[in-house]
């Protein structure tokens, strides 16, 4: 019963990624992030692997022994930084790794509510936009991970129900969208206030994210070195539907994007970027 309870847990922790179940913030198994904790840096975002060789290392600790490799275009999220390391998780089977490390400069951000913010701060301002189910005829909304994303899915409000929406933004077709920073478990999403009840044609966001969606290639992996100590108690492998990908890929390795080392500093977690007062007020 607890094994499937655990199980049960890991699988929750790593739909929401990582960030919370309920109020409690959980914290990976790892001797390195145990001892490090405090100069370790919490992002909770979604990259893709894109290693120049088509591949990438997993390491037990920075700098330390390579345990496995993962070829490029397998999606990663990434709970931690120290330094320019990430601490990674993700499913093995039916086992959740959250115990190895890659370089951050191998990596691919995929496009997401903070990426959203940052590119927009200037386009939208502060307010308070109150979506009530008691003003909805159908209470099945839909709500997405940022304005013009193809990520959604479909809430059902209770009666009575009131959500509040903050940073107004307005898309290129007058549509008014509000972002949720918490409600009832769901953290950083949008909205579509004019629309809410439609599902928003997908604009936007990071083009370059469809070449990873594509990406397939046959890449013999490196043989992993075993130190002697650990050879009678090998790492389990990694299982090929860690994530899977389409039959066609591309004929080069996908664009290699530099991360920015991170600087040393508290475990915390990044603040939303400051948005200033707009002129006018929103529109209702």
């Amino acid at each position: 019963m607890k094994r499937i309870l655990s199980l049960l847990i890991a699988v929750l922790l790593l739909l929401n990624g990582f960030s919370a179940f309920g109020d409690v913030v959980f914290a990976p198994e790892s001797e390195f992030y145990d001892q490090h904790h405090t100069e370790c840096e919490r992002i909770e975002r979604d990259y893709y692997s894109n290693g120049k060789e088509g591949y990438i290392a997993l390491y037990k600790k920075p700098n330390g022994t390579v345990t496995d490799y993962l070829r490029n275009a397998q999606k990663l999220h990434i709970f931690c930084t120290y330094k320019d390391w990430g601490m990674i998780s993700y499913m093995n089977g039916t086992r959740q790794v959250t115990d190895k490390w890659v370089k951050m400069s191998e990596l691919y951000l995929i496009y997401d509510d903070e990426a959203f913010l940052e590119e927009h701060q200037n386009e939208f301002y502060k307010s308070v936009l109150e979506l009530k189910s008691a003003d909805l005829e159908d209470k099945g909304i839909h709500i997405y991970k940022y304005p013009g994303s193809r990520e959604h899915w479909e809430y059902t409000m209770r009666e009575d129900e009131l959500i509040q929406l903050t940073y107004h933004y307005k898309d290129s077709e007058d549509r008014s969208w509000g972002r949720i920073n918490y409600h009832y478990g769901i953290r950083g999403s949008w909205i579509c206030f004019s629309e809410p009840n439609q599902v928003i044609d997908p604009f936007g966001g990071d083009p370059n994210l469809e070449a990873f969606e594509k990406y397939s290639a046959d890449i013999k992996l490196p043989e992993v070195e075993q130190p002697a100590e650990e050879q009678s108690a090998p790492e389990a492998p990694v299982q090929n539907d860690v994530v899977s990908t389409p039959d066609e890929g591309l004929d080069q390795p996908l664009p290699d994007v530099p991360a920015d080392e991170a600087e040393d500093t508290d475990l915390k977690t990044p603040e939303t970027p400051e948005i200033p007062e707009a002129d006018i007020a929103p529109d209702n």
